[in-house]
């Protein structure tokens, strides 16, 4: 089934399969560390308002909620929603989850003094009008961070030539990693990021998290190393995707918004 516009698909968006319950240490790398980075991009502090758009179940709200920061997650799901809710109450911190579309935030102008975006805006289905959305209720000055994969990654170039080689050892017809995922609504690289920001969002600061994920049988080959060997390489190689984010897995975007907003 291809994704189109369905609101029911929308608003009943659940994140079950999502992710995987299994999966090679590449994987397990990329969702444990791009969370973290996301909010370390965006630097929040204890003073300040930050919004959470596509907040999901809420791991990154709980995550800056903890450390005093005053937090709101906001998501167009209310499967998510209430999952969030219901995470945030467990977890004992103080939150407030809404229920609201990227294209249209329930936040008056200037509201929020920082945002994220995770993982989120190649779900959207009009990412320039979200882009500009998270622009009109950030201060002067504020930043968004919108952390996202790169469909253009040196893994997935190359394993898209080894595919066409016959060589990826996946049959035809099976799930290939590097091919844009049915739930997704455009295919983001670095261009295409900068593209969708321009004029909008100013940025100040891009980098990269992971390199070669989902390559064919690396994560199994990571899988097989000790633990201590496979960490190591995993770490030089995210330090070679933090400087080069054009073949990164995982582009990490922080801007401001323009004065003068196209």
């Amino acid at each position: 089934m291809k994704w189109r516009f369905d609101r029911k698909l929308v608003v009943e968006w659940s994140d079950e399969d999502a992710i995987p319950s299994e999966y090679n240490a590449d994987s397990d790398f990329v969702f444990r560390m791009m969370g973290p980075r996301t909010i370390q991009a965006v630097s929040p502090s204890a003073k300040e308002m930050v919004l959470d758009v596509a907040c999901g179940m809420g791991i990154e709200v709980v995550s800056m909620a903890r450390k005093g920061v005053r937090v709101v997650g906001v998501d167009a799901s209310k499967i998510m929603t209430s999952k969030a809710r219901r995470y945030v109450s467990d977890c004992g911190v103080e939150a407030d989850i809404v229920r609201g579309a990227s294209e249209c935030l329930p936040f008056r102008d200037s509201a929020v003094d920082a945002l994220i975006c995770k993982g989120a805006l190649d779900h959207f289905h009009y990412p320039r009008r979200s882009i500009c959305e998270f622009a009109r209720v950030l201060k002067p000055g504020g930043r968004a961070v919108i952390s996202v994969a790169n469909m253009e990654s040196l893994g997935f170039k190359l394993a898209r030539f080894l595919d066409a080689l016959g060589l990826s050892g996946l049959r035809e017809g099976e799930k290939r990693p590097w091919d844009m995922p049915e739930d997704h609504t455009i295919k983001v690289d670095y261009k295409i990021l900068k593209a969708y920001t321009q004029g909008v969002l100013k940025a100040d600061h891009v980098e990269g998290l992971s390199l070669l994920w989902s390559f064919p049988h690396w994560g199994d080959l990571l899988d097989r190393m000790p633990k201590k060997i496979s960490d190591f390489i995993l770490n030089l190689l995210d330090s070679i995707a933090k400087r080069i984010p054009v073949i990164s897995d995982i582009i990490i975007f922080r801007g401001e918004p323009e004065k003068n907003r196209q």
